[in-house]
């Protein structure tokens, strides 16, 4: 009887063992290795296939799920389950990912339970979405009580000022620009914002010009956008109200290079630094100083108006500075930084001689610096 009892449990584990490697190495036994597994580790075969077959809440196409097995839902023998779970964590190994996405939903189309929860996952990203809408964002934040504007502690008296004008750049500034155009109307006097070029025929506003710009590099229609829009803060004076919208992509849809440096050499620039691995911190920092716009540089051509700038982030941290490479916000950085990051990155060999001569000279000269914070236009400015 000893005997006897060794081999079949010899042989009880040894039909585990093969069971177990063959699922690593036949693909196509996948959808029914729950089945084979139950089969071979229940006390009899008899049980192991009653109890699959027999279970209401057994769907084969769902055993590729790696979430909590469907055995361990079933109304299975307590030792089956520990068993069950031993293997679990190998067994997942084995699942293919695109497989598994494929028959959830093919088990979700079935199952009404499953298609309760789909429709409120569903529910839940469109929620997420309305909550982070550009235009909604504007709408919670900025109301108009009859000439008075507010935006949390800010109050803007609408009569004080002579004209408003609306500038902005980002891939969220088309709904922004929306949102604002709406609320305001006819106060407005003038306005231009760079959007993505596919964006452009998606909106239409009246009172607000939207100039087609690339993402996300920059090219000449961009740097001409760019231009229109520095040419329409050129006539602002202290008796207006500039209301900026920027947004993440702002750095390549609103660019405007340092003297001697070609779009194309810009373009060049930027593709090595997003190619880089660096952080956007840093790839913003160089950005900053090979422009005549970012950096708080912006700001100075803004003034001597007063500035409201609304801001959406896309950068970790939600730091001003970095978001557009921070076109109306005082910059801490100094041209060394951004120098210092394009070696340490081993990408000073190989940027454009024209940039490498502009940071150079800035070095020399420290022309880069009218954005730090002692420029005295930020005291009209306001970055929200």
């Amino acid at each position: 009887a000893d005997i006897v009892c060794a081999g079949a449990i010899s042989l009880f584990f040894s039909i585990r063992v093969i069971s177990f490697i063959s699922l690593q190495f036949i693909p196509i036994l996948y959808p029914f290795s729950s089945f084979i597994i139950m089969v071979l580790l229940s006390p009899s075969s008899i049980l192991g296939i009653i109890i699959p077959l027999s279970s209401p809440r057994v769907d084969f196409t769902a055993t590729v799920s790696p979430i909590p097995h469907p055995c361990l839902s079933m109304s299975c023998s307590t030792s089956l389950e520990y068993i069950i779970t031993a293997v679990q964590e190998k067994y997942y190994k084995l699942v293919d990912i695109d497989m598994t996405a494929m028959r959830k939903i093919e088990v979700m189309k079935r199952d009404v339970h499953s298609e309760k929860h789909l429709n409120m996952m569903i529910e839940i990203l469109k929620s997420g979405f309305e909550a982070a809408d550009p235009s909604r964002a504007i709408k919670r934040k900025l109301s108009l009580e009859d000439d008075l504007l507010r935006i949390e502690d800010y109050i803007f008296d609408l009569s004080h000022y002579e004209r408003i004008f609306v500038y902005g750049a980002g891939k969220a500034s088309g709904l922004m620009a929306q949102a604002v155009e709406e609320l305001l109307g006819d106060r407005i006097y003038m306005g231009s914002v760079n959007l993505p070029d596919y964006l452009i025929n998606k909106y239409r506003l009246k009172r607000i010009a939207l100039n087609p710009a690339s993402h996300p590099l920059p090219d000449e229609q961009t740097l001409q956008s760019t231009e229109k829009i520095v040419e329409m803060l050129h006539q602002c004076s202290d008796n207006d109200l500039v209301i900026g919208l920027i947004s993440g992509g702002g750095s390549s849809l609103m660019c405007m290079p340092g003297e001697g440096i070609t779009v194309d050499d810009m373009r060049t620039t930027y593709e090595l630094l997003i190619k880089s691995g660096l952080e956007i911190q840093e790839i913003n920092t160089v950005r900053k100083h090979i422009s005549r716009i970012k950096g708080g540089k912006l700001a100075g051509i803004i003034s001597p108006a007063t500035s409201l700038n609304l801001l959406i982030s896309d950068v970790v941290g939600d730091l001003p500075e970095y978001i557009a490479s921070g076109p109306t916000v005082p910059d801490g950085s100094k041209p060394e930084d951004a120098m210092n990051i394009l070696r340490r990155s081993g990408l000073w060999d190989r940027i454009p001689d024209s940039v490498k001569e502009y940071l150079l000279g800035i070095v020399d000269d420290r022309i880069s610096l009218t954005g730090n914070s002692d420029q005295p236009w930020f005291k009209n400015t306001h970055n929200i």
